[in-house]
């Protein structure tokens, strides 16, 4: 069964967030490298999604 949903019942306040991606790194714990590599890409600020979608980081079990 599907339903549609119309534009104005999603909210896109969350997803259209905007971090600096410093404090992005520091929250979520990632390294230099990372931040090096994601500042590279995005400059110094970046949405949400876009953060969340290109972080490299290697599962606790990995070690």
């Amino acid at each position: 069964m599907s339903t549609h949903i119309k534009e104005v019942d999603l909210d896109t306040k969350k997803s259209l967030r905007i971090w600096s991606v410093s404090d992005y790194c520091r929250q979520h714990q990632i390294g230099e490298a990372g931040e090096r590599r994601m500042r590279q890409l995005f400059g110094h600020y970046a949405s949400a999604g876009e953060l969340r979608y290109n972080v490299n980081k290697n599962p606790r079990w990995r070690v």
